[in-house]
């Protein structure tokens, strides 16, 4: 019973062989009826536009010139070289044309020269899809080291655009390839041997001949970044160094490029305060300790301009502000002692005497330095006021009838001639008499010139 079932099993799968190995057609024979294909399929388009209408000569020498035109155009970007079957085609649909015009079927010659020309405009609007295409496959097989594959379709890609600037660039890449290969192990081995310096310049040479190479790119920002690295820790090595040494200036310098670095901020940040707080402290001792020197050297314009710098940076500092204020005090004490002595009778006027005591009074409370020319100028305002303050005797004439008083001083009635002391100063004598008019005389004593003054009312009123 089983064998009776599996008989017809048998039969149909040694007859499916047969045919396999007889009647099947070969992968081979496929391709060579291709061409047959095309005429047959021609012959039937003959057949079908064969009417009472023909097609003349001169139609098909229009046609012949248009095709010839369009096959120029065609060697311009060697199709031959990259439209593979497409051209064989494209040929001998031409030649089968030119047959048959040749024969004078011009009817059917029109019709070979016609799908001609219908193929080289496929082939020319083509053509830039066909470039672009070799050259995305030449690049593609260069970028994974296939170097013969891709230069074969750089030069294919040339016979479309032989000008083109990126293929330009591409076959330049293939060229330098193995150099390229070459520079980046080395780059890599140096990068091994902690060599960045070295290795980052391999790189930039690489990228001279290649500036598309992938890998490069990635090793280059590593090396970059390890590059970042060392500058940084050596920043940060410099900048404690230099703050170890009070050497604020420099901190801030390397600190401040540490940050630029955008490593660590927080770590540098921190530094970067400690030494600006350094350079403060050192800039307001700094102040003080010029302002001081110039208070000695009785420079107190320059001991101002240090304290209120120092005082810009700590407002609150006593001993700034004590140092200040002296430099204020002394200053003004200066230019009053020298302004007196310069002009001696503006002690004359009222007020100003007692002025130039207590400002005598008050250099008992300042330190001179032994080159200071103060103690001079003060012994010397000291001589002159002790002589505006001795009185002088002047004396003072009348008519024994006019009243006489000096204002501020008193009255001394009717008298023909007396003697009145007077320390130096501006004073002011007026006289007054029954039916005369009043008179006012302003006089001045001053030392070491005698005065003989005479007040007598002598107009009538």
């Amino acid at each position: 019973m089983r064998i009776k079932f599996l008989i017809p099993v048998f039969l149909i799968l040694f007859i499916g062989l047969c045919y396999v190995l007889f009647f099947m057609p070969s992968e081979y024979e496929i391709d060579q009826t291709e061409d047959q294909e095309i005429v047959k399929l021609i012959d039937d388009e003959i057949i079908d536009l064969l009417s009472p209408t023909l097609i003349s000569e001169e139609e098909v020498l229009v046609l012949i010139s248009e095709t010839t035109i369009q096959q120029r155009e065609l060697d311009l970007i060697n199709a031959a070289s990259w439209a593979f079957s497409d051209w064989s085609s494209y040929m001998e649909l031409i030649r089968m044309g030119e047959d048959l015009f040749l024969n004078s079927q011009y009817d059917n010659s029109y019709l070979y020269y016609d799908q001609a020309n219908s193929k080289g405009v496929d082939l020319l609007a083509s053509s830039n899809a066909r470039f672009n295409q070799f050259l995305e496959n030449g690049l593609f097989q260069l970028e994974n080291g296939q170097l013969d594959a891709a230069l074969k379709n750089f030069e294919i890609a040339s016979f479309i655009k032989p000008e083109n600037e990126e293929l330009l660039l591409a076959i330049n890449r293939a060229i330098n390839f193995n150099a390229v290969i070459k520079l980046y192990e080395k780059a890599l081995k140096l990068e091994s041997d902690e060599l960045i310096q070295e290795s980052l310049a391999v790189v930039d040479e690489l990228l001279s001949l290649d500036p598309s190479f992938e890998d490069s790119f990635s090793l280059r920002t590593r090396l970059l970044e390890a590059l970042n690295a060392i500058n940084f820790n050596r920043l940060m090595t410099q900048g404690y160094q230099a703050l170890n040494q009070e050497d604020s200036k420099n901190a801030l310098i390397f600190f401040g490029e540490a940050l630029q670095t955008e490593l660590d901020i927080e770590t540098v940040s921190s530094a970067y305060i400690q030494a600006e707080q350094l350079a403060i402290a050192q800039e307001i001792s700094k102040g003080l300790s010029d302002g001081e020197r110039y208070l000695l050297d009785e420079r107190w314009d320059l001991a101002m301009i240090s304290f209120d710098k120092a005082l810009a940076l700590n407002p609150i500092l006593p001993s700034l502000v004590k140092g200040r204020e002296e430099a204020i005090q002394r200053k003004l004490f200066d230019e009053k002692i020298k302004f007196y002595i310069d002009n001696p009778m503006i002690l004359l006027d009222e007020g100003v005497l007692p002025e130039v005591r207590r400002s005598l009074e008050q250099a008992a409370n300042f330190y001179f330095s032994e080159v200071s020319l103060m103690p001079e100028r003060i012994r010397a305002l000291k001589d002159v006021y002790e002589v505006m303050s001795q009185p002088i005797q002047i004396q003072m004439l009348s008519d024994a009838l006019t009243d006489v008083v000096i204002i501020r001083k008193g009255a001394y009635g009717k008298f023909d001639s007396i003697a009145v002391n007077l320390a130096p100063g501006h004073y002011v004598a007026t006289g007054v008499r029954n039916g005369y008019r009043d008179v006012r005389i302003n006089f001045s004593v001053i030392p070491g010139e005698e005065l003989a003054l005479k007040v007598a009312c002598t107009e009538r009123i």
